[in-house]
């Protein structure tokens, strides 16, 4: 008999597992069993799956058929995993063989990203000329292989918004994923499926990826969580080649801060980094996490957030703020923006270079000049793009004149109108920026910071073009480099829904965000929590607490989504029954 400790974080939960074991699903219809692994906990999965009440196969069939369902619904996965069942009926003779299981996340499934390698398996971008190719990765990324090692098994890869760079759910390659709590929303973007798929309870946790607030935007929208790391604790990405200003990571994504946190824990407690240059040894410290010290939080409603918060998200701040109180932390007010720590127009300069183009220099020319879709098609899309390819109207929306792209650096490329003249002089005042910000932090004490990840809940598919400026409130932290998570807190409320102002003077901007609102009673709200570099521990720590002071939970394996499609990219889903 084999004793498995499954979670380093909790002292003395151990699991034992005795061949030929199966109690949780005997007696029990289909249905029942289905929903009855589906309801489990990370945890609670992984123990049942050790202690072989449960089999690998078993459980990968269900959430094979679950996310089948959100897939015909949502439209979120790009492509099936297809030695996923061999690898479960392996994980299932070596426990029945040896007692033993493949390690803490022992037959646990978990999806992808499009882009993230995994081998024998396409990646697209969400881009139909890469679609076309039928090429497959040779590979794993690292993040899969870890999480292979750990036990888990891939069993599919889940639909992005094209080439990442949105925070919408469309590409050319898969079309319009939707939201599974409403179909006729986004789930949010660019790891449009992710969110989908965890969002509508398909997959136990997903890999996605953030330089923009790509895990946190769909969070937000699908009723989950989801950090984004330091650059470079579990992995470096480059959106484009030696592009750092604005730096991605990859990130994990689950139902829960409870799950998020075992899966984080996990992943960087069993040394899996060793060997990997670019990744710096730092184990997780169970210790800062597991910590009963009170904390000191920041809080901030409208500091860098576009547009102003809807009544919602300030109730669900406020309840957040509340909780945490209650729990015996200290509150106190972070104004970056207000004090003049760093501007929000600071930031859009700033950020807005991360589109530095490779046009000369010109200082005549007029940073919101209209572009016209050609235009941004060729300087947006790559070299090897087909000359077919269509631009999605939320990519050619991100290139759109908006009012918070108002700057007066030259150098700047938010609307495709600057150069490589300068770039050391940005990096220069990035970094200026993040230490002023640090320092700020340092000189009040924080612990953490609470603030929006997003104004409003989901936006409604046709509407994401507009959604540009919406970026800030979750790019400011790449732009800083910190880690960021969300937790959703709380559903929309009938009191919610009054009479509201984004506080905008954009007619497409005021819409989009009134009709956000609009019939929003029932969706998912959630909250960002924001740490120094290196600090993913504390926020994750956080997160906990404050999910647990809500007492927040929902059944996202219940969602019962209506099946829709987009006749065209980018256009109001409706219903399979009518197309």
């Amino acid at each position: 008999m084999e004793t498995v400790a499954l979670n380093p974080l909790v002292q003395g939960v151990t699991h034992t597992h005795t061949p030929g074991q199966t109690i949780l699903t005997q007696g029990r219809s289909a249905g029942e069993t289905m929903s009855s692994i589906l309801e489990l906990s990370v945890e609670e999965l992984a123990a049942a799956l050790a202690k072989g009440q449960i089999s690998a196969l078993e459980v990968l069939k269900t959430y094979q058929a679950r996310a089948e369902l959100i897939h015909h619904a949502c439209n979120a996965v790009a492509f099936w995993i297809p030695d996923a069942e061999a690898r479960a009926r392996e994980a299932d003779e070596h426990l029945q063989r040896t007692g033993k299981v493949l390690g803490p996340l022992h037959g646990v499934p978990f999806t992808v990203k499009d882009h993230v390698m995994v081998q024998g398996t396409p990646i697209t971008m969400g881009m139909q000329s890469l679609k076309k190719t039928g090429k497959k990765s040779g590979r794993d990324e690292y993040l899969v292989k870890a999480f292979r090692a750990l036990g888990a098994i891939p069993f599919a890869k889940s639909t992005m918004s094209q080439l990442g760079m949105t925070i919408g759910g469309g590409s050319p390659a898969h079309g319009d994923t939707l939201n599974p709590w409403d179909t006729l929303r986004s789930p949010g973007g660019s790891s449009c499926g992710e969110g989908a798929l965890v969002g509508g309870g398909a997959t136990p946790f997903g890999i996605g990826s953030d330089v923009g607030g790509s895990v946190r935007v769909p969070a937000a929208f699908c009723g989950i969580s989801a950090l984004k790391p330091t650059v470079g604790r579990i992995s470096t990405m480059l959106t484009r080649p030696g592009e750092y200003f604005v730096p991605a990571t990859t990130g994990v994504m689950a139902k829960s801060a409870k799950d998020l946190s075992l899966v984080y824990s996990l992943l960087l407690s069993q040394g899996l980094t060793v060997g990997l240059p670019r990744i710096p040894p730092l184990p997780f410290d169970a210790s800062e996490f597991s910590s009963s010290r009170k904390l000191r939080i920041g809080c901030y409603l409208e500091e860098y957030t576009f547009p102003k918060p809807c009544k919602a998200v300030c109730r669900a701040v406020e309840e957040s703020t509340n909780a945490l109180k209650a729990l015996g932390h200290e509150i106190v007010d972070f104004k970056p923006h207000s004090s003049g720590v760093l501007p929000r127009e600071m930031v859009w300069d700033l950020d807005a270079s991360f589109y530095i183009s490779a046009e000369p220099y010109n200082p005549s020319k007029q940073n919101r000049k209209q572009k016209s879709k050609e235009d941004i098609r060729s300087q947006v899309m790559p070299s090897w793009t087909d000359s077919d390819e269509e631009t999605h109207p939320d990519l050619i929306g991100m290139f759109r004149p908006k009012e918070a792209y108002d700057s007066k650096d030259i150098h700047h490329g938010g609307s495709m109108a600057g150069s490589s003249l300068g770039y050391e002089q940005l990096y220069g005042k990035r970094d200026a920026m993040r230490e002023r910000f640090y320092n700020a932090w340092q000189a009040a004490g924080l612990d953490a910071l609470l603030c929006p990840v997003s104004a409003t809940p989901a936006l409604h598919v046709e509407e994401v073009q507009n959604a540009v400026s919406n970026v800030v409130t979750t790019r400011v932290f790449n732009l800083l480099d910190m880690p960021a998570g969300v937790v959703t807190v709380s559903l929309v409320k009938d009191s919610d829904l009054v009479p509201y102002d984004p506080g905008t003077q954009d007619p497409d901007v005021t819409r989009m965000a009134k009709r956000a609102v609009q019939d929003s009673l029932g969706l998912p709200v959630g909250v960002q929590v924001v740490t120094l570099p290196w600090r993913e521990e504390l926020c994750l720590r956080t997160m906990l607490e404050l999910e647990k002071g809500f007492g927040f939970s929902a059944a996202h394996y219940k969602l019962a989504p209506l099946a829709r499609r987009s006749r065209s990219l980018g256009a109001p889903p409706e219903a399979v029954s009518r197309l």
